[in-house]
């Protein structure tokens, strides 16, 4: 998690666009899609627990209970993400 946030920005819920992350306190990520605005999106959430992939969005009772009080923050893919180290 830590060589992935290296290579973001953090943005404010109100500047998220799709493929943007929310990222909780202890690593969890969700990608976001479907920004309708700032409290209505769809995430994407590989849980490994479950060991399936979950699609829910920011007005499921989940999101407000457990995403947001565990918020670290929203962040954005920096273009060196997409260039080779080569």
């Amino acid at each position: 998690m830590k060589s992935l946030l290296r290579n973001t920005v953090e943005v404010q819920r109100d500047e998220l666009k799709n493929g943007d992350l929310i990222v909780l306190n202890e690593g969890h990520t969700a990608l976001i899609y479907k920004v309708g605005n700032r409290d209505n999106f769809r995430l994407i959430y590989a849980s490994s627990k479950r060991r399936q992939v979950i699609s829910f969005n920011s007005q499921n009772v989940v999101f407000e209970v457990y995403w947001l009080k565990n918020l670290k923050g929203f962040f954005r893919l920096t273009e060196s993400m997409f260039v080779s180290d080569d």
